[in-house]
């Protein structure tokens, strides 16, 4: 509910598909490389991760999508426990 309420579909695709934003299916627990401060690493997708995307969405950016930021979501901390359910369990 939260992800279509507060338009997380509008980037984040559930098919795969990443033409906005990484798409969320199969991405739990998947490294991703980011860049944070103009620096390159790898980071696992885990609850932490997804909590840091939803608060500071600027910190790390996931490379490719450097020119597409996300924008700035002001979610609860139950808002976000939704999403990062919703995002397990599209495996």
């Amino acid at each position: 509910m939260v992800y279509n309420l507060k338009g997380c579909m509008a980037c984040h695709k559930t098919d795969g598909t990443s033409e906005i934003g990484p798409a969320f299916n199969n991405i739990y627990g998947s490294k991703v490389n980011v860049k944070e401060d103009g620096n390159a690493k790898e980071m696992v997708v885990d609850d932490d991760y997804i909590t840091m995307s939803i608060r500071e969405p600027q910190k790390q950016i996931v490379v490719g999508f450097e020119k597409t930021p996300m924008a700035q979501m002001n979610l609860t901390d139950n808002e976000i426990k939704q999403v990062i359910s919703y995002i397990k369990s599209l495996k």
